[in-house]
Order: structure tokens, then sequence, then C-alpha cells
């Protein structure tokens, strides 16, 4: 069972709500822990009568941990929230021994997926960290810390606990809205825990976690593969050739490639696909198997064929498989799913260019190519002078 916690008072009462729905809907057996910070808001929590909600009020937790009055005069309800964060799942650990892992969450994030995939990466970690991934224009905002408060992990264990005893020390030592010398409000002091804690701290590499305002602008395309994902894309023509050429270079650990042609397959091969095999079927299952029983986290279909694409669909994970479609299927052709496959967690997506904007992404692809990264030359079916390209099409090679 995983347990989660997070505080907020009346003002941030709707984006409180949003966030627990949002767990309760992805995480079924969860828990989530709630600081309500005034009694307008235990009372509305406590009126919803959800056993996956436990409402704790402040006045706990400030019986418990007597020193936070001590600053509570002196700093701004904005400041003293802050000074909050490490107490919180620090308290819940100590007086709870029967949560093994406490997972902070910011009370304005959403989940738009099943959070195993952070818990699978953290493995056996004491604590874990999101960064901020600033792009290059806001990097100026690293002086309010590499890392983001939004979502932490600690573990009950000795380094999880001396973690947030640490955290805490310092929050009551000095915890403003500004930014003086090393330290940000709450935030700043997580710098420190990648020297402090070493292999014990996990820094989640997931693009999809914390994405925010500060760093969406990094992720340009529709299905953006992630270092260690497996991929699957249905056909290998031009279109797919170039989804498994993108797999590859997101950093795809394994790429199964499926189309009916063998020549086909192997210029898959060439641009990177790890697993290849003639289309059918049994396709599905095929993916599952290779997949120990999973399915793929990204799939992708490039054919037109109304079956293949929800061959595409079924083939991905339980729980976070995305399949982009961008294939064009005949005019009326109408794509069947199981609703089964899409309420355990699958999505789908359409895609036009990838999602990404041609003036800022066709440059950087340009530049892979003349870096070598980006095999085009073996796309290349045909050649011709400029003054033929109007009877281009009588030329193309069937695919």
């Amino acid at each position: 069972m995983n347990h989660y916690c997070t505080y907020f008072d009346r003002s941030f009462l709707i984006q409180g709500l949003a966030l627990a729905d949002s767990l309760r809907s992805h995480d079924e057996s969860g828990v989530v822990w709630i600081l309500c910070l005034d009694e307008t808001t235990k009372r509305v929590i406590e009126g919803l009568d959800s056993p996956q909600l436990r409402p704790i009020s402040l006045r706990e937790l400030e019986d418990a941990e007597p020193d936070l009055l001590s600053v509570k005069k002196q700093r701004s309800t904005i400041e003293y929230y802050f000074t909050l964060s490490p107490f919180w799942p620090l308290y819940l650990l100590r007086s709870r021994p029967e949560i093994d892992r406490i997972t902070y969450v910011d009370a304005d994030m959403f989940f738009f997926a099943d959070p195993t995939p952070i818990f699978a990466e953290m493995d056996a970690a004491s604590v874990l960290v999101t960064e901020h991934r600033y792009p290059a224009h806001l990097a100026h905002h690293q002086r309010y810390g590499r890392f983001n408060v939004g979502l932490l992990s600690f573990r009950n264990n000795d380094t999880g606990l001396a973690c947030l005893t640490w955290w805490r020390d310092r929050c009551l030592e000095w915890c403003y809205d500004r930014v003086e010398a090393e330290q940000y409000a709450d935030q700043k002091y997580l710098d420190q825990w990648p020297l402090r804690y070493g292999g014990q701290l996990c820094v989640l590499s997931r693009p999809g976690v914390n994405l925010a305002p500060w760093n969406w602008s990094q992720y340009h395309y529709t299905a953006q593969g992630e270092q260690g994902s497996t991929c699957a894309p249905f056909g290998a023509g031009p279109l797919g050739l170039g989804m498994v050429a993108g797999c590859r270079l997101a950093g795809a650990e394994r790429i199964v490639c499926i189309d009916l042609s063998e020549d086909r397959l192997a210029m898959a091969r060439g641009q990177g696909a790890t697993d290849t095999f003639v289309g059918g079927e049994d396709a599905v299952q095929r993916i599952l198997d290779l997949t120990d029983g999973f399915g793929a986290d990204y799939t992708f279909e490039a054919t037109g064929n109304v079956k293949v694409m929800r061959q595409a669909v079924e083939s991905a994970r339980m729980g976070w498989g995305l399949c982009t479609i961008a294939g064009v299927a005949g005019r009326g052709e109408m794509l069947e799913v199981i609703p089964r496959y899409l309420i355990t967690g699958r999505r789908i997506a359409g895609a036009s260019f990838g999602g990404a904007k041609g003036r800022d992404r066709v440059p950087e692809l340009a530049r892979a190519y003349l870096d070598g990264d980006l095999d085009l030359e073996a796309l290349i079916s045909a050649r011709m002078p400029l003054d033929a390209v109007n009877d281009f099409g009588f030329v193309l090679p069937q695919v």
C-alpha cells in the first residue's frame, strides 16, 4: 500500500481535492494523509467520508512538534507553511509505524496515470527527489534550487528518517520566502542531498513526473520515448522507420518493430530496432511474450490499417502505456477499442508531425543528421533533379 501526504488550507481546497481525486483514480489502494491547515478544510475532507483520505489537524502536528510554535509568529503564513514541509512526513513516519514509505506531494499536483513507475525507479533507495529540469532560457531560476519540493518520497528507515530530521532542523533555523546565500524557503536545502546521501538518493529521471510550466517547453513530441523504455512501432515504411529512429534517439532500451516485409524489417534493424517480427493475428501476444507479459511503454501505428491500430492499443502496457496513431485510415473506417484497455490505464493519442513545431525542431533534426545520429540515407529510395520534382509520384516505390 502506498502512502501519500500533502497539506493545504481552504484557499487551496479545490486543488487539494483534485489531487486527492487523481490519486484515488490511479492508485485505488493508496492512502492520502492530509494536513488540514484550517477547520474548514478538515470539515470538508471528513465530510467526504473516504477511507483513502486521512485528515489530520494542524493542531495535532503542533502539539507533537512544539518547536513549530516558537517560529510561527516570526514567519509569514506562506513561510510557516514552507516550514511544515519536513515536519509533516516525519511526524507520519514516527507516529504511524505501519507506513514503510511516505510520498509528499504538493497540493497543486495532479496524477494522470498509475504512479507505480515512480516507485519502481526508486527501487531500494531511501529518498527520492525530482529536479526542476529548467530549460536553458530559464536557467537563472536555479537560484531557487536544483530540486523541486513538489514530489518527494522517504522510506521509514535510518536514512529516510535522518534526511527528514536534518531537513526539519534546517527549516526550523531558517525558512523564508527569499533567496539568501545558499538558502531559499524549504527548497534549496535539497541541493545538499546528493552529497549527503549518495547512493541512497534516487533522482527521478522520468520526464512525465513533475511536468510543469517551467519545464514543459522542453518536450515537443506526442510520444516522448524515455531512457530505458520499451517501444513497439507497427509498420516499417518511411513513417515507421522514423519512429524507430526516434525511439533510439530517446534512449529506449528495447524497440520491437512489426511489419509484413522482411526487407523493411531489416531496414528497421538498421535504424535501431532490437527485435523484429512479421506481423499477423498473434502480434499482440508476441509483444506480451517479449515484455514478460506487460506490454510496451510506447506503441506506434504507422500503417493506416484499423486492425493494426487495435493491435497497437492492445500491446500498450497496462497502467501507463501510450499508443500513438499516425497512420491514415480509409475514409469512414472506425477504430474499435474494448473499453477495458482504457480503464486499466492505457492511452491513445493521434500525431501529426509528432506534435512538434517545425520551425524549432527541424533544425535540430538536421543537426542530428549532420552529426551522424540520424541515418536518413537509408530512407532514400530514389534521386532526381529539381526540375523533375513534379513527376516524383510516378517513381515512388510501393511500400
